[in-house]
């Protein structure tokens, strides 16, 4: 079995008007290729067309560490209440 050393993390960003933006986390995979099938899957779903265009995939490196300024924060939300800060690299 062939060892992985790098992921490839998908994300959809959708942004409003308002400048807030919506960012989903879709996926990781062991794949270039397998993260552009997710996205050939997901561009015609509701959430995802009117953007079809802003998937991301970014490579990382397994047990490497990135920079600050790579990072972004989510805010986790249950049931419409906020839950807690993630912090994630893109």
């Amino acid at each position: 079995m062939k060892e992985i050393n790098e992921v490839f993390i998908l994300t959809h960003i959708h942004e409003f008007e308002d400048t807030r933006a919506d960012i989903k986390l879709i996926g990781i995979y062991s794949s270039k290729a397998a993260a552009r099938t997710t996205i050939t899957k997901y561009k015609n779903l509701q959430g995802f067309r009117d953007s079809p265009d802003n998937f991301v995939i970014s490579k990382y490196i397994l047990n490497e560490s990135y920079p600050i300024e790579e990072c972004i924060r989510f805010s986790l939300w249950y049931k419409k209440k906020k839950v807690k800060n993630i912090i994630c690299a893109i």
